[in-house]
């Protein structure tokens, strides 16, 4: 893999300091610690990630992958190389680092949830649900959601699991699915997603619908956000490619709480025990929602769009190059999950 160095911008910034950042990035304080290296360049407020290796590539194909044939907003990401001003620390022995660069994705006038946070008793009633999987997350959601909020989130999330499933997502975390309501005046983020505490209060009326067969109030007006921190598919695991043939999906976000494999080991005894050699969080989905995943599975398993956004960097104009190994790896991957949609079509 090789970086375009042509197309590639150089900067030089200070790292902008916690307690500002803690005004300016609205979420949970620990993991914002974890992520600091926020800048302001180009008159807004940017992130940089430190990569040199594979992952740079996994994040660019995912997006473009992602926003092209699966119809997601993905977070726009450009390759940069960024010194960073400290201080008492000489311009001379600064050190260049190369990464990637992307624009905080936070609206003002919304209240920013990630998935991590609704697992929060004091933010939302979404541990009562069970664990960190998708079916989890939807039942919570059918709970919780106005009708067209729900229908929105839904979709969203089936298609990013679709899309997981088929570059081998391994790293869906709790932190890596972000989702924004508008904020309402006088109520507080810790508030805003418990509906008992904004049945009485009139300034809320207009965010809640009322279902008259359950007899319950719903939020309106949720939605996800934009995709980000795709970097772990395709067999990447920093600089090394890790990739086995008719290896099992294992991803960090599962279909529900049986179906979390901590190896492959696991996954594979589990796979061919109990499901006949299919992908079992893959079939799950399409068992639960066939109508919705036919299109997609079918788009999948016997279009070839994926090649085409492979081939973007094999051209020299490209932000990264990879050479015909490297394409005819990926490429291999890409082939071996078509296989797997394609046998779930043909049950």
């Amino acid at each position: 893999m090789y970086l375009n160095t042509e197309t590639t911008t150089h900067y030089r910034s200070g790292i902008i300091d916690i307690e500002e950042l803690k005004n300016r990035v609205f979420i949970d304080v620990n993991h914002l610690r974890e992520k600091p290296t926020w800048f302001d360049l180009n008159n807004s407020l940017q992130y940089f990630k430190a990569r040199d290796d594979y992952r740079i590539f996994a994040e660019l194909f995912f997006n473009k992958f992602a926003s092209s044939i699966m119809n997601l907003e993905t977070l726009k990401y450009n390759i940069a190389y960024m010194r960073t001003i400290k201080p008492n620390l000489k311009k001379s022995d600064e050190v260049s680092e190369c990464g990637l660069l992307s624009e905080n994705f936070q609206k003002k006038g919304f209240n920013n949830y990630l998935v991590g946070e609704l697992m929060k008793p004091e933010l939302s009633d979404f541990v009562a649900y069970g664990g960190y999987n998708l079916s989890s997350l939807l039942n919570y959601f059918k709970d919780t959601l106005a009708v067209d909020a729900y229908k929105i989130s839904e979709e969203f999330l089936l298609r990013l699991f679709i899309s997981d499933a088929f570059v081998l997502q391994v790293d869906r975390n709790k932190y890596n699915i972000a989702f924004q309501i508008p904020e309402i005046p006088g109520v507080s983020y810790k508030e805003r997603l418990h509906i008992n505490k904004l049945i009485d209060n009139k300034d809320a009326q207009d965010s809640l619908e009322y279902d008259s067969q359950r007899g319950i109030y719903l939020l309106k007006d949720f939605s996800p956000n934009v995709i980000y921190d795709s970097e772990r598919c395709l067999g990447i695991h920093r600089n090394e490619l890790t990739y086995r043939q008719n290896q099992i999906w294992c991803p960090a976000f599962p279909y529900n709480e049986e179906l979390k494999f901590d190896n492959q080991e696991e996954a594979i005894s589990k796979t061919y025990k109990d499901y006949d050699g299919i992908d079992p969080n893959l079939f799950s989905l399409y068992i639960d929602y066939q109508e919705f995943c036919e299109p997609y599975f079918e788009r999948l398993a016997y279009d070839d769009e994926y090649k085409k956004i492979l081939e973007e960097f094999s051209y020299s104009n490209s932000p990264v190059q990879l050479t015909d190994s490297e394409l005819e790896y990926f490429n291999g991957i890409l082939e071996d999950r078509q296989k797997e949609f394609q046998k779930i079509l043909k049950m």
